[in-house]
């Protein structure tokens, strides 16, 4: 936003150290609305040397950049940085100026500190769509660009290393810096900061005002001059640690950790686990903790930006094979001011002092900053950033650059610690291979006990084909005899049906003679009634009929006969009759019950055809099968030899 401006005298330029001699080191305060207009206003000679500004959050920051770099000249830099609050040593008060006001911090380092320096700005190619792997590699090309002038070297040289802040890059910036290997020098600064709207982080350079891009400047410090990294963060180990599995360096997401046996657990169920909650608590429990990567014995902060409900986001990249250190809170002003005199009582009075300190740490001790004053004495300027660099990026810690008079021989190390920080990426590659090494040694063993089960299964297969073979034969036979059956039921149902047609011709004969007996019968009752007159008129006759009488007694006798043989005749052929239907009853049964054994056996022998064919099917499946495991056993031999040589490898590197 705009602010109006309003009178200003020379002292309230000149903050709480003026310089006391016209080349020493010089840091001030500034209101954004009166900016000064010339060095002269600050107290400041006109000469070269490098002039750092920083903004507050509130500020346009392309009105107050401009006027800055109207001091600019050609050995004279002005680097313009916008912040979330700047730091500023003032004579009275906190070191943190409050962000929410007009006021800005300024640092001026003459050329009788750093006698050369020159900037070079590095595109960050932080367009859509580029891997992890992409952006580092493009920086790199970037980087590989660059022509620096002067001689690089631990004890004189340093580069301050300013990012668009939320351009996610510092990561892969740094990555590509060890990677070039073209600049051994410490690397030191950070992020621009801004407001918590995150709607924008400037750097103002020359005529521009610069984001998605990255400035380095380059100094060499003067002859009998010095310089050391100052570091300091309220944040103390715990034992544990866990080692990142799945992350995501360009979205700075962590959904996944590796638990106890190797296997990936999400993030939030492994926190939840160690902190004795449920995963929405999480974030609640967490308070007073946070979390770093170390570097040989350093530990480098990896603050939390956001919890989601299946991963957490950070401020700083993370890759798979980071391992991820969990630290607790120590108290905020008392580890300043005791890592300050410890720092102080090695190395002696600094001359100036660069503050690249984290936003994190202002906004987590509020209530503690109006009392927080650290580096009396000394010029001393800086801002709240979006993240800090210090040989790797960092998070919630005070990276500052402390310049002396004299020779404290800080660097002498740096060689080493140039080779930790490089470092520190390799062993993300170390780590991934040993994590890769554990789960190949599990798999190992999974494969030697796959080997052992499976000589069992491959000489039982040959056993369950032959039992197959043996089972299809069987059903093959039970269907052809239950098939004979039907077919035997078949003809029994036939000789049944001419049983029952010759039942019925029997019956139709017994009928006849039924019916031939019932004549002769009415003919002997006829016979009979015709004898028994002929033998009345004979009686009547007297002896002249007595010869008549005696034939038509014969007669009667005859006819009496001939009824009663008709008689015995009929009777005897409707007892056959009765014992026809009787056959031909038990015949119906025999053939109803005939006809269901057919049916019966006709179904039984489909079922089994079926059977057959699904068991006929599956031996071939089987057969296929067991083609294909031989090949794979033969197969396991080779696997076996690997197995072999792997484990032997496995030895030779634990020996």
């Amino acid at each position: 936003m705009g602010i109006m401006p309003t009178p200003r005298t020379r002292s309230d330029f000149l903050g709480s150290l003026l310089p006391t001699g016209r080349s020493r080191p010089a840091s001030g305060v500034f209101d954004c609305g009166a900016l000064p207009a010339s060095l002269s206003a600050l107290g400041l000679p006109d000469k070269g040397g490098l002039l750092m500004t920083f903004t507050p959050p509130g500020a346009d920051f392309p009105h107050v950049n401009a006027a800055w770099q109207r001091l600019a000249a050609p050995n004279r830099t002005v680097l313009a940085l916008s912040s979330y609050g700047a730091l500023g040593n003032q004579a009275q008060g906190s070191t943190y100026c409050d962000q929410n006001s007009r006021q800005g911090s300024w640092l001026w380092l003459p050329q009788s500190l750093i006698t050369r320096h020159e900037v070079h700005v590095v595109d960050l190619q932080v367009r859509n769509g580029l891997s992890a792997r992409q952006r580092v590699t493009a920086i790199r090309g970037e980087l590989e660009r660059v022509r620096v002038s002067m001689p690089l070297s631990a004890d004189r040289t340093f580069a301050m290393v300013y990012c668009d802040g939320l351009s996610a890059s510092e990561g892969f910036l740094m990555q590509a810096w060890y990677a070039s290997g073209r600049f051994p020098c410490l690397a030191i600064g950070g992020s621009a900061g801004g407001s918590l709207e995150f709607d924008g982080t400037y750097i103002g350079t020359g005529n521009a005002v610069l984001q998605g891009k990255a400035v380095i400047v380059f100094c060499q410090i003067a002859e009998g001059k010095s310089f050391a990294p100052f570091k300091s963060q309220n944040f103390e180990p715990t034992a544990q640690s866990w080692l990142v599995a799945q992350a995501d360096p360009v979205a700075r997401t962590l959904s996944s950790v590796f638990d106890a046996d190797g296997r990936p657990q999400p993030i939030l169920e492994a926190l939840a686990a160690y902190l004795r909650c449920a995963p929405h608590q999480v974030s609640e429990r967490l308070t007073g903790l946070t979390f770093a990567v170390k570097v040989d014995n350093e530990y480098f902060i990896r603050s939390i930006a956001t919890f989601q409900p299946d991963h957490l986001t950070f401020f700083c990249d993370l890759e798979f094979g980071d391992r991820l250190y969990l630290l607790k809170a120590t108290d905020f002003k008392g580890t300043t001011r005791r890592d300050w005199q410890g720092f102080v009582s090695q190395h002696g009075k600094p001359s100036a002092m660069l503050l690249n300190d984290c936003i994190l740490r202002r906004v987590g001790n509020t209530a503690e900053l109006p009392g927080a004053r650290f580096f009396e004495d000394v010029p001393a300027a800086g801002f709240s950033s979006f993240g800090e660099i210090l040989g790797v990026p960092i998070n919630q810690t005070l990276s500052a650059l402390v310049f002396f008079d004299h020779q404290v021989n800080a660097m002498t190390r740096f060689p080493i610690e140039y080779a930790n920080y490089a470092a520190h990426y390799t062993q993300r590659a170390l780590r991934r291979w040993e994590a890769l090494h554990g789960i190949q040694s599990k798999v190992i063993g999974r494969v030697v006990e796959y080997q052992h089960g499976l000589a069992p299964l491959m000489t039982t297969l040959p056993q369950l084909e032959h039992a197959t073979v043996s089972q299809s034969e069987t059903l093959s036979l039970a269907e052809s005899s239950i098939r004979a059956i039907s077919d035997a039921a078949i003809e029994s149902r036939e000789a049944q049906g001419r049983l029952e047609s010759g039942l019925n011709d029997l019956e139709q004969i017994s009928a006849g003679i039924t019916t031939i007996t019932g004549g002769i019968s009415t003919i002997a009752f006829q016979t009979n009634l015709l004898a028994l007159n002929a033998a009345v008129e004979a009686a009547r006759a007297g002896e002249a009929g007595r010869g008549f009488a005696v034939v038509a007694g014969e007669v009667r006798r005859l006819a009496q006969s001939a009824k009663e043989q008709a008689d015995a005749t009929r009777k005897h052929i409707n007892e056959a009759v009765v014992t026809i239907s009787r056959i031909r009853s038990v015949a119906t049964t025999t053939v109803e019950t005939t006809q269901g054994m057919a049916d019966q056996s006709i179904s039984a022998a489909d079922q089994i055809a079926a059977m057959s064919a699904d068991t006929g099917r599956e031996r071939n499946d089987i057969a296929a099968n067991l083609g294909q495991l031989k090949s794979l056993a033969g197969g396991m031999d080779a696997m076996d030899e690997a197995v072999t040589q792997l484990t032997l490898l496995q030895k030779l590197a634990s020996s």
